[in-house]
């Protein structure tokens, strides 16, 4: 079944939403992943953003573009972030690769971190006649989530939530995922003197519905003796709806007024009007 207009601007509209956290986080998402696949950390105060275009052929611009500078060390790094698989993917690697060794005659390692719910089939690697290529591409569905937890950054911490639960129940990892996030934003003394903890739970919440967990998500944080205000998402808002809309439904349908219903779920009567499409 094609999708309309609607269906697809919505998707657009969430896609977009998903890129943001993505590349606001890249670097602590990223860098850590370095050095598992190439063999080092890059120092994040030596990289430079290179700000001058490629070419304007390019479909679209880079995700992260840094030059490393350190004395007697040249590189570039070069981050890509996928919600969907991209059938000419590597064609699109190899020709970021070859304008970017054109222009700065430097090594370039190239890294693509995939995020989406489907199992991943892009392409690693270019081999036509003359021409051999490669990159390294992540799959986070191939990762344990318990990886992204080590780490001391929120942001690499919230990537567990798109990685393998192996036979972990969702609500235990996620109930993991929550307390790691409230620790690292205790904790770490990059945030000293702010409160980030709702930034980084909210994020956790968006990213979910990639993967059909926010209802989850919900009602873990429902359960858990917390307090901030996650609902200025309005992601957030449409994950509360989708999870409450059946079991409103099913206990409407078996005899419980308007104002039971609101005093079960601990929502308002207008909130179950909405979901019941009553006026």
């Amino acid at each position: 079944m094609e999708k309309n207009k609607e269906e697809i601007s919505k998707e657009e509209e969430r896609n977009n939403v998903f890129d943001k956290i993505f590349k606001e986080n890249i670097a602590m998402s990223f860098l850590p992943l370095m050095k598992e696949y190439f063999g080092f950390e890059p120092e994040w105060e030596n990289l430079k953003e290179i700000t001058e275009s490629l070419q304007t052929t390019l479909e679209r611009k880079p995700d992260f573009l840094r030059i490393h500078e350190t004395e007697g060390k040249k590189y570039i790094i070069h981050l890509e972030i996928q919600t969907k698989n991209d059938a000419k993917m590597h064609l699109r690697m190899l020709e970021y690769m070859a304008m970017l060794v054109r222009k700065y005659e430097v090594p370039v390692y190239q890294l693509v971190l995939f995020v989406g719910d489907e199992k991943m089939n892009m392409k690693p690697r270019v081999e036509f006649h003359n021409v051999f290529f490669w990159y390294e591409i992540i799959s986070l569905k191939e990762k344990h989530y318990s990886v992204f937890l080590e780490n001391e950054d929120p942001e690499f911490a919230i990537l567990a939530i798109l990685a393998d639960f192996g036979k972990e129940k969702p609500e235990d990892v996620i109930k993991k995922i929550i307390e790691r996030i409230v620790t690292i934003s205790q904790e770490n003394p990059r945030f000293k003197n702010t409160n980030v903890r709702d930034k980084y739970i909210t994020q956790l919440s968006t990213l979910s519905k990639i993967n059909d967990l926010q209802p989850i998500i919900l009602s873990t944080l429902r359960n858990m003796a917390l307090t901030f205000d996650v609902k200025k998402d309005a992601f957030y808002l449409e994950g509360f709806e989708d999870a409450l809309e059946k079991p409103i439904k099913k206990v409407y349908k078996q005899g419980m007024n308007l104002q039971e219903i609101a005093d079960l779920f601990e929502v308002t009567i207008d909130f179950v009007k909405k979901i019941l499409e009553i006026n």
